[in-house]
């Protein structure tokens, strides 16, 4: 007790003199001396060409490098040609190549065909997207059922679904039937697999605490399992979409299905080198379209995903 009372006035006087210190120096600093906290500097306005347009980059930058690279394999594609390393017999000039696509913008056939090679693309998702997100929920949301049906997804998902093809043919034909039943037949279990991965995924810890509380099923898939599933199955539905397009055209290219491939075939059986080319150039930016299209979907379903964030790749 004698050493606490003798150390107390100590204490006080070292108090004392820091006190008399930040008051002598608080006393000799002017106040432009004193840091400025950064929600007290003014706001300087927002220009045409301010901080919120320089993150945005604009739409001729945006475009500057692919458009490079196409103008450089455009000039690699002429010179090949101009130094016979590619056959001019097979191989058109980029002239002729432009000219073949101005003439298919105007024929009514090509853009049947083109209408019906999107019909089969979005048919073909419209059904496999349902049937692969519902499924997937119903075996990933239980251990006894994901057991029991992972062999089977394990043993059919490695199948090519151009091993259907002579089978569907006998059942359904050539047409629009065949094209939009491979086309969910393949895709379904890209869906299908990435959701069972998604619902699987979901903390463990969540799970339980929607349990303690008694939430219904129902308000735990649309609150807990489906938005914790959500981005994985936004992947399977993007890859299931550049599967799809490649389907379609394949089973015009191989049974003459209605589409774009029927008419490269036909391009190439008429000895049409150059509109074969166009074609080939058209299916190649119709799956950029579609990407393209099925990226801003996936953007818009999850703003709310850091993935999709302002400022993140």
């Amino acid at each position: 007790m004698d050493k606490l009372e003798a150390g107390a006035p100590r204490e006080g006087r070292l108090g004392r003199e820091r006190r008399s210190l930040v008051l002598s120096a608080a006393a000799s600093t002017s106040p432009g001396d004193l840091p400025v906290d950064d929600h007290d500097r003014p706001v300087e306005p927002v220009t045409g060409y301010g901080r919120l347009d320089a993150a945005r980059p604009s739409l001729l930058r945006r475009w500057r490098d692919p458009l490079i690279v196409v103008l450089a394999l455009g000039v690699l594609w002429e010179l090949a040609l101009a130094t016979s390393l590619l056959s001019q017999e097979y191989f058109p000039r980029v002239g002729e190549l432009a000219g073949a696509l101005a003439d298919l913008l105007g024929s009514q056939t090509f853009w049947t065909s083109v209408l019906y090679t999107l019909a089969g693309w979005g048919l073909g998702l419209l059904i496999s997207v349902p049937v692969g997100v519902f499924a997937g929920i119903a075996i990933g949301s239980h251990w006894l059922t994901y057991r029991a049906f992972r062999p089977v997804v394990e043993f059919f998902r490695p199948i090519p679904s151009i091993a259907y093809l002579p089978l569907a043919v006998v059942a359904l034909g050539s047409g629009m039937r065949l094209t939009i039943f491979l086309v969910a037949l393949a895709t379904s279990w890209h869906i299908l697999i990435q959701t069972i991965y998604g619902v699987r995924s979901v903390e463990a810890v969540t799970m339980d605490t929607a349990t303690v509380f008694r939430f219904p099923y129902r308000y735990r898939l649309f609150t807990v399992i489906l938005p914790s599933a959500l981005p994985s199955i936004m992947t399977g539905v993007r890859l299931a979409s550049t599967i799809a397009i490649v389907l379609t055209i394949t089973a015009g290219l191989v049974v003459g299905s209605p589409g774009i491939g029927s008419l490269v075939i036909r391009a190439q059986l008429a000895g049409q080198t150059t509109g074969m080319y166009a074609l080939i150039f058209v299916a190649g930016l119709l799956g950029w379209g579609l990407d393209i299209l099925v990226r801003r979907v996936q953007h818009s379903v999850l703003v709310w995903h850091p993935s999709t964030r302002k400022g993140t790749p």
